[in-house]
């Protein structure tokens, strides 16, 4: 599987876990995505939603099972971008297990 299947596959994920709209979507028009620029847009979102609707963020947290540990850590950063950084690298990394898993039991699945 190509490195932007898996990135597209996440890019999905997130939108669900996330319940992103159309507007807020990570997941592109044209389908070319790399994680450098999800990381980016991921990372505003987040911004936002410390900014402006820090509920909508904590139950993402909760569905998406990220760490509550880590979560604070994350957000004990110096500044709110940097705590928005650091949480968008958290949700990535908690997707990308899901992905990984997704895929290893797809390509395994017999019937």
């Amino acid at each position: 599987m190509a490195e932007n299947d898996k990135y597209i596959i996440l890019s999905e994920l997130l939108d669900k876990d996330l319940q992103l709209d159309e507007e807020e979507s990570m997941v592109t028009g044209d389908g070319a995505i790399d994680l450098n620029t999800l990381h980016k847009k991921l990372s505003m979102l987040v911004a936002y939603f410390l900014e402006n609707d820090m509920h909508r963020l904590l139950n993402a947290m909760y569905r998406l099972d990220v760490s509550e540990i880590k979560f604070h850590e994350a957000m004990q950063s110096d500044s709110k971008e940097d705590a928005a950084f650091r949480i968008a690298n958290l949700i990535i990394e908690r997707e990308m297990q899901k992905v990984k898993t997704r895929l290893h039991y797809k390509k395994h699945r017999k019937f």
